[in-house]
């Protein structure tokens, strides 16, 4: 079996709802500017066991952080090649459609608009050559 995967540190989503305040993160947002803002205002980004999850906008509490992000670029979308590229050296942010169809996916392609990100983390292909993708998603593991 073919696989890569990447080490993460577990982050929080609440640091950037607080932090990355013009990017209408409950909402939305958008990934290519909390990552310009994160980048450009040399913000870092602490773990998971230091920011308590909220679930909504407040104030923001970061201090000094573990994870800085020195530069991010765009993936040509439907390339599978550049993506799995890409997931070998690091974690890949996405955005997905996740609809009430999302929830008992199967298999196949889900149309609809985008509304929620995800990280592609690891990809692999199984012994009967199903390929995977290994996504980390804050809804947790249910």
């Amino acid at each position: 079996m073919q696989r890569s995967r990447i080490k993460l540190l577990q982050t929080i989503e609440q640091e950037l709802l607080d932090c990355v305040t013009k990017n209408n993160g409950c909402k939305g947002g958008s990934l290519q500017s909390t990552f310009a803002v994160i980048q450009n205002n040399k913000h870092s980004i602490v773990p998971e066991n230091q920011y308590t999850y909220q679930g909504g906008q407040g104030q923001c509490k970061a201090t000094s952080g573990m994870v800085k992000i020195n530069g991010y670029k765009g993936i040509p979308q439907h390339n599978e090649t550049v993506l799995k590229q890409a997931v070998s050296q690091q974690p890949v942010s996405i955005g997905i459609t996740a609809s009430d169809q999302f929830h008992s996916y199967q298999s196949g392609n889900i149309d609809g608009d985008i509304n929620h990100d995800v990280a592609i983390i690891g990809y692999g292909t199984e012994t009967d050559r199903t390929k995977y993708w290994l996504l980390k998603s804050s809804w947790g593991e249910s």
